[in-house]
């Protein structure tokens, strides 16, 4: 937040007023939370594959995983890479491996964005659409399910 605070000044006012807006059409007019993600295997570790696709757009991560056709109540603050400050990333800002992002939001939008990082299932659907098993009894019934199919 910190970083966040000392680059901001140098945007302008304009530039104020319209992060102000943004934040009150995604987030509400009462900011409930500002949390930040680093994008490592051991902080985000359902996140490696989109990452390495270098197709990982922030905005993707924003979906809500209950509906990946809703945003989440977020918005991307910062990113920070190899030491480099971006306030308010575009949609078509592409993360990597080891950016640091800071969020606002609810409190829904931070518990929705860590299943997101931290589960490969969440991940799979919010990022592609596709559905997985989440527990390994649906894998090995999906496993085995896959096997009769082949005919084995």
């Amino acid at each position: 937040m910190w970083r966040f605070l000392q680059e901001m000044p140098a945007k302008g006012d304009d530039w104020a007023a319209d992060a102000v807006t943004l934040l009150e059409q995604k987030c509400g007019r009462e900011l409930q939370s500002l949390w930040r993600l680093k994008l490592t295997d051991s902080e985000a570790p359902a996140l490696s594959g989109w990452l390495a696709s270098g197709e990982a757009k922030v905005t993707a991560l924003l979906r809500n995983p209950d509906d990946r056709d809703q945003q989440l109540p977020a918005v991307c603050l910062l990113v920070v890479r190899d030491d480099e400050a971006l306030l308010l990333p575009d949609e078509h800002f592409v993360a990597r491996h080891g950016d640091e992002l800071l969020f606002a939001g609810d409190a829904s939008a931070l518990r929705s964005l860590s299943t997101t990082a931290l589960l490969d299932a969440t991940a799979e659907y919010v990022l592609y659409n596709r559905h997985i098993p989440s527990s390994w009894v649906w894998r090995r019934l999906t496993q085995k399910r896959a096997l009769a199919a082949a005919g084995r």
